[in-house]
């Protein structure tokens, strides 16, 4: 991963040498950002990139809701264009790309006053278990009667409390590739027998989520995880150190480690699926608990048949940024020898003062004719180039990436029919759609499916959502019944072709 981001950034390859062309070509980031705004367009040019079809007639409803429901979470509530564009950018890079979700419960304290209440009022309030009374005050209210006679006093009461509010939702969170870790033999998530999550999280966020303090600054401000170098890469452009050391050790991070292994707990003989979180190196177990799920969505571009993560974009053109960085290199030498070339001088016969001072009009002083001789170079120009075009052919091939194929080189386009047009802008295009439909069956419909699980489970209430302008209500309890699932993917659309050549290049800017 750490060689590849070198590519991608269009780092030097460590091979360079003093006073010789360090040039570096980019077809890595060229690749991968050519294929990223496609890909972002399948996805993201409709609100709604996953339909739940119902198993049976009257499960069409549901279906529909369901549908409503779980794009509305991804959308809207999750900033669904991040997650996705991150964990495409990560499988197109590195092999994998991950996300997790869960269920995040929320408590909120909430300040009210209630003024004149009576002893029935004031009850029912105290019986409230989700309410505590910071203040009370008692008022008392008395009146005089028209024959002079005294009204009996009244009292009443003005209360402060603190109310707490429960709430949950579903949270979407892109894990970086360093920092998941899983089987290695595992085919897929079904039959992955330990993944992890290993990150370094706050001390005082793991107190804030219920851990035990004493265990959690045990082991705060400890080790870093073995790929601090990957993590320091990933921002070197924009710090030049690594973390800094915190005092506040609230702040402090602890290395939380949060596994989900099948393993025989209960002593059954039948491995079943644990969650177990261990914080540090130590491996110290504060939580070991049964789970029904696998709480993570994996993308990968190219799928390798019985692997769970195949081959990213990256590492298919990593070898043609190599060669033709190497290319262009020997050009630039060749034509900085061309204008700067050596000059073979007859030793004792030649004033050698006179040749290193370079000048427009000057002189130098030779005993006899033909003392100075320039060494020819030979011309590169044409086998370099001529190389370097095939080279984008090999690219072509691999990735679909062609100038032709987005419009850019009008000159190969002057003579060119409007079916080759045509086959030249659909053969990129299949290159993307394919790895669009592979992104939509592995990993966004286990995204989709897990969000749906987790509304199923702990949604208490109905959510509403904003549809065509109007607010529905949508109960995720309702939903008992079992879905299928539609991954609705915006193909790229095909426009009218052109009756000229002479069109073609306006139609392929549409």
């Amino acid at each position: 991963r750490q060689e590849v981001m070198d590519y991608y950034l269009g780092n030097k390859f460590g091979n360079e040498q003093e006073n010789r062309s360090q040039a570096v070509l980019t077809e890595v980031s060229d690749t991968i950002e050519f294929i990223m705004p496609s890909l972002m367009k399948l996805f993201s040019s409709s609100r709604e990139f996953c339909r739940f079809v119902g198993r049976k007639k009257e499960d069409v409803k549901s279906a529909e809701q369901a549908t409503q429901l779980v794009n509305f979470v991804i959308n809207s509530q999750n900033n669904g264009f991040t997650v996705l564009h991150n964990m495409m950018k990560d499988a197109l890079l590195f092999k994998v790309g991950a996300c997790k979700f869960y269920w995040h419960e929320t408590e909120n304290t909430i300040t009210e006053e209630y003024k004149d209440l009576t002893d029935d009022e004031l009850l029912m309030l105290m019986e409230d278990k989700t309410i505590e009374i910071v203040s009370q005050e008692i008022v008392e209210t008395g009146e005089i009667s028209e024959n002079g006679e005294e009204i009996p006093l009244q009292a009443s009461f003005n209360v402060e409390v603190k109310r707490k509010v429960n709430g949950g939702q579903v949270k979407i969170d892109n894990v970086p590739p360093e920092e998941l870790i899983f089987s290695r033999r595992a085919t897929s998530l079904e039959d992955c027998s330990f993944i992890a999550h290993r990150t370094n999280m706050r001390a005082g966020d793991l107190i804030e989520q219920g851990y035990d303090a004493e265990t959690v600054f045990k082991y705060a401000g400890g080790e870093n995880v073995d790929d601090e170098e990957e993590r320091q890469q990933r921002f070197e452009e924009i710090e030049s150190g690594s973390r800094l050391n915190q005092h506040d050790k609230t702040m402090q991070e602890v290395l939380v480690s949060e596994c989900y292994i099948k393993a025989d707990f209960d002593g059954d003989n039948i491995p079943e699926l644990r969650r177990v979180v261990v914080l540090g190196e130590a491996g110290e177990v504060v939580e070991n608990e049964p789970f029904d799920h696998i709480p993570f969505a994996l993308l990968s571009p190219i799928l390798m048949p019985h692997r769970m993560v195949g081959r990213s974009v990256a590492e298919t053109v990593m070898d043609i940024q190599l060669i033709k960085s190497s290319i262009l290199r020997s050009q630039l030498d060749n034509l900085y020898l061309t204008n700067n070339s050596r000059i073979a001088v007859q030793e004792g016969a030649v004033n050698l003062d006179d040749l290193l001072s370079s000048r427009p009009g000057g002189i130098v002083r030779m005993r006899q004719p033909g003392a100075v001789q320039m060494l020819q170079v030979p011309q590169l120009g044409t086998q370099g180039f001529n190389m370097l075009e095939y080279m984008d052919q090999v690219r072509d091939q691999r990735t679909g990436f062609s100038k032709q194929s987005i419009g850019l080189d009008p000159k190969a386009l002057q003579s060119t029919s409007t079916n080759a047009v045509n086959a030249t802008i659909q053969g990129a295009q299949l290159k993307i759609e394919m790895i669009a439909r592979v992104f939509a069956e592995t990993g966004l419909k286990d995204l989709a499916f897990g969000v749906l699980t987790l509304l199923q489970k702990h949604q208490d209430r109905a959510v509403t959502v904003r549809l065509n302008n109007e607010y529905v209500d949508i109960d995720p309890r309702a939903f008992d019944n079992k879905f299928d699932m539609e991954l609705s993917l915006i193909h790229i659309s095909e426009p009218t072709r052109p009756e000229r050549i002479s069109d073609a290049v306006f139609w392929l800017k549409k």
